[in-house]
């Protein structure tokens, strides 16, 4: 059921091989390899009110399962000021929410300047803001 969630949602294209690993996470492998960075682009997905995100390849990984401190999060800004609109101000709006990581390619390219969509690496036990006072 979780590989046809994050097939569907994270629009895989090719081969994905989930490995249970303990009672709460998986080991993804994607083939071919650029759908990770499509997986990794969509970020967070939501099944039954259960968040399933992906992160990149990191050594020990097994070891920090129960102490994840920071999940990458797919955040959108409305209402983006356009001298605001580029890496640094994003970044610092961002900033609030927790430490950017990337912009997407329309945010990038400013070719959709309606909202802005950012990647924030933030504590999964923190309460995210829906609003950001200016």
């Amino acid at each position: 059921m979780v590989k046809r969630v994050v097939e569907k949602a994270w629009r895989i294209k090719g081969n994905l091989e989930m490995i249970l690993h303990g009672e709460r996470a998986y080991i993804l492998k994607f083939y071919p390899e650029e759908d990770i960075i499509t997986a990794l682009e969509h970020g967070l997905v939501f099944k039954s009110d259960v968040p399933l995100f992906v992160r990149g390849r990191e050594p020990y990984v097994e070891q920090g399962l129960e102490n994840i401190q920071a999940v990458p999060v797919w955040m959108i800004l409305r209402g983006v000021l356009v001298h605001y609109f580029n890496p640094k101000g994003l970044s610092i709006i961002m900033s609030v929410i927790g430490k950017p990581l990337l912009l997407d390619g329309p945010t990038t390219s400013k070719s959709r300047m309606a909202y802005a969509r950012v990647c924030v690496e933030a504590n999964p036990k923190s309460y995210l803001k829906n609003t950001i006072p200016w």
